[in-house]
């Protein structure tokens, strides 16, 4: 297991990171729920679909 630690934007870099990661099944990732609601209504142009 390799943990690749991304800060920055509540969140949101490291969310599309792994949204846009090859959908091979190596892929996860871990967050809070209230970070990735709470994002939609921060950020007008989030890089994923919540």
């Amino acid at each position: 297991m390799i943990v690749d630690n991304k800060a920055g934007a509540v969140g949101a870099h490291g969310t599309d990171m792994v949204a846009k990661a090859p959908p091979d099944g190596h892929t996860l990732t871990v967050s809070l729920s209230t970070s990735l609601l709470i994002n939609q209504f921060l950020f007008k142009n989030l890089p994923y679909n919540p």
